[in-house]
């Protein structure tokens, strides 16, 4: 994985294939900024694709916004420190749907993909289609068509877990807490 040394925005698109659609539950991503350091991570959906809207804040709702610490990073950039943005129970029907995850205050970040588009991260009730990462969150052009160490890449996607339920599911809101020796996952 890469990053940024400053924070941004990652994008990714989901693609619900379940007919009862899904609710999103969490979303667990890589951060990688000195121990101690504060900030904040926001969710954003979009009732269409990410692609093109990257620069586009106004077309975005915003789901979750909440403080985070970096932990200690004693790992490199593809194993960082994760943190877990509690969201909200937010019923996905089937369909596209871009999601936007920006980072205040912290780094973040992403893989690096040589062919692009992908084909689809799935299993039987999502695919997670594309990416693309922004130096300033809505503000700079989406990162494409970059070499690093002599190889071309074509686009990015974020490293980062997705917890869901199938269709309409409600679920308790996520508090702020620590996980594990040395950890720093927090609900935000």
């Amino acid at each position: 994985g890469l990053t940024y040394t400053n924070p941004g925005a990652n994008f990714f698109d989901i693609n619900v294939t379940n007919p009862a659609g899904i609710t999103l539950q969490a979303l667990t991503v890589a951060l990688n900024s000195p121990a101690g350091t504060v900030g904040t991570l926001e969710v954003w959906l979009n009732p269409l694709s990410h692609i093109g809207r990257e620069q586009q804040q106004a077309s975005w709702t915003k789901i979750s916004e909440g403080t985070t610490t970096a932990g200690v990073n004693t790992l490199s950039c593809q194993e960082a420190t994760t943190v877990t943005a509690g969201i909200p129970s937010i019923y996905l029907p089937p369909g596209i749907h871009g999601v936007a995850v920006a980072h205040v205050g912290v780094n973040h970040v992403f893989e690096t993909i040589v062919t692009y588009p992908l084909p689809p991260f799935a299993d039987t009730n999502i695919e997670v289609l594309n990416g693309s990462t922004q130096a300033t969150a809505w503000a700079s052009v989406p990162l494409a068509n970059f070499a690093f160490n002599g190889v071309l890449y074509q686009g990015t996607l974020m490293q980062f877990d997705l917890t869901y339920a199938v269709g309409q599911a409600p679920h308790a809101c996520a508090v702020c807490g620590s996980v594990g020796e040395g950890s720093n996952r927090h609900s935000a």
